[in-house]
């Protein structure tokens, strides 16, 4: 999971053992916790977490995820199909992330390694020079907190719900 700062290009990663949308919501959650508040807007790929079906120029939402944006209050919107361009922004850094922390490390768990991937991101993912803007990440983004929304007082509940006729 990455989610990144369209201005500072903050960024946040977690690393999941599953693609679940509970696991996608708690790792918003950790995001949203990491980068000091909610954007008002999210740009999505086209996952099934997010959107369910495009009929036309109309976007069908999952409904769980919608509510978890709304208690979050952010809008999510939808890249358009076969259009890896509109999120460059988040497909580099999956590249960086690879390059400078994954090759070569040393996996022993998934706690470890997300411990380990949030102290490089404090460290040294949100500490560069940043390639497009050519600026200090970590200046733009204590720029770009007070754009940023509060979190709610309680976070979303993500366990799994389940509803069956009786």
């Amino acid at each position: 999971f990455v989610l990144v700062l369209g201005f500072s290009r903050a960024m946040f990663a977690w690393f999941v053992e599953r693609c679940s949308l509970e696991a996608f919501m708690d790792s918003h959650i950790k995001a949203f916790r990491y980068l000091g508040g909610v954007p008002a807007e999210v740009l999505y790929d086209n996952m099934k977490h997010v959107l369910i079906s495009r009929e036309g120029a109309q976007r069908i939402f999952n409904v769980e995820f919608s509510h978890f944006a709304q208690h979050y209050g952010f809008k999510p919107v939808a890249c358009p199909p076969y259009s890896p361009w509109v999120k460059g922004k988040v497909e580099r850094p999956v590249d960086y992330i690879r390059e400078a922390f994954w090759r070569g490390y040393p996996f022993t768990t998934f706690e470890q390694a997300n411990r380990d991937l949030l102290m490089w991101l404090t460290e040294t993912a949100n500490r560069r020079k940043h390639g497009t803007h050519r600026q200090l990440v970590d200046i733009r983004w204590q720029q770009e907190l007070p754009s940023l929304s509060p979190r709610p007082a309680s976070d979303y509940d993500t366990s799994i719900k389940e509803y069956r006729k009786v």
